[in-house]
């Protein structure tokens, strides 16, 4: 049944990884991929996988401890690199080719039912659409071939927010350059402590994707189809 709340919005704003894409399915994947790398050299495995787990644990890290530093990707490396021992620039090449680029011809296999049809009808409907993620998200969308379909992209680790969420800034920033109140505009995310808590911060509803509904603090849809109805789509 449509939620009338919902169906009061002026734009949408979404999150990119876990949320467009179904994320357990990608991470299998990208672990037989991984380990299927490494059999003519299975001694990088153990150090690639500790690089990877460090670079991760260092951006919930920063979630906590962000506020006021400015550049969290920057901080987010070197973290990293500190924690494995391993020096900065070797860091980068790992992250970026296992968990920016190695994943990206994947994405659109995995992404959400829905996702389509439901960015198309917001577009017919004249509602404002735009991403904000971690991550740049450009590549990710044109991997996912929707890219066109959003007007406004994102990066919390860019210069113009340089805050990870939960901090609030890229949703008072999308609303400011959308020119309309927070309550005006739905931001959709597949973490409530992250993406729900920023949304909650910013004045801005929250929909919950990829989770069951019921008991939980945020509402939710399981895919994309389901949020439709929910908007009345």
């Amino acid at each position: 049944m449509p939620e009338p709340a919902l169906q009061a919005v002026k734009a949408v704003l979404l999150d990119v990884d876990g949320t467009l894409y179904r994320p357990g399915p990608l991470r299998i994947h990208m672990a037989l991929t991984l380990i299927s790398r490494h059999l003519g050299n299975p001694r990088q495995l153990w150090p690639t996988v500790q690089i990877i787990r460090a670079f991760r644990k260092a951006q919930e890290e920063l979630r906590i401890d962000n506020a006021g530093h400015g550049q969290p990707l920057d901080r987010q490396y070197r973290l990293a690199a500190q924690a494995t021992r391993r020096p900065l620039s070797h860091v980068r090449r790992v992250v970026d080719y296992w968990m920016f680029r190695q994943p990206l011809p994947h994405l659109a296999r995995y992404g959400r039912d829905g996702l389509l049809s439901f960015l198309e009808t917001c577009r017919q409907r004249r509602l404002k659409v735009g991403a904000l993620s971690d991550y740049p998200p450009q590549d990710k969308l044109a991997a996912m071939e929707i890219a066109p379909l959003f007007q406004m992209l994102l990066c919390s680790a860019g210069p113009e927010i340089g805050a990870f969420k939960p901090a609030p800034d890229g949703i008072l920033l999308a609303c400011a350059q959308w020119a309309i109140r927070p309550a005006a505009c739905l931001y959709i995310g597949d973490r409530p402590d992250v993406d729900g808590l920023a949304a909650q911060r910013a004045g801005a509803k929250f929909i919950l994707m990829g989770r069951p509904a019921g008991n939980l603090r945020f509402p939710a849809a399981k895919d994309f189809n389901e949020l439709a109805a929910l908007m009345g789509f």
